[in-house]
């Protein structure tokens, strides 16, 4: 049973063409008012884990928990109410020219 955490991944393991992990076993928490960041070069699988956790690609095997709720393909759509992506390249966002023109948007 995970913590009470606002998010939890446990070993996570993704890949676009079944045969190379891109995420590998990752696993981590962020408790309500933590702050983490993710970094790393390019194409290390940033983007890619942020995707699996707002539920835009299925992972291979792991899990991941929103407010001790475990990600399933039958709960996901209220789960991602709790999720955001932002694009860092703003030629990407969906509505306003700003990040915050985009969060603004979604809190409407």
């Amino acid at each position: 049973m995970p913590s009470m955490s606002k998010l939890e991944v446990k070993n996570l393991t993704f890949s676009y063409d079944n045969e190379v992990n891109v995420i590998d076993d990752i696993s981590f928490k962020v408790d309500k008012g933590q702050f983490i960041s993710i970094i790393g070069h390019n194409g290390s699988g940033k983007s890619t884990l942020a995707k699996l956790i707002v539920g835009l690609l299925d992972f291979n095997s792991g899990q991941i928990f929103f407010d001790n709720e475990e990600l399933t393909k039958k709960n996901m759509n209220k789960l991602q109410t709790k999720t955001a992506l932002v694009f860092q390249n703003p030629d990407n966002q969906f509505i306003g020219t700003t990040v915050e023109d985009d969060i603004a948007f979604g809190l409407e």
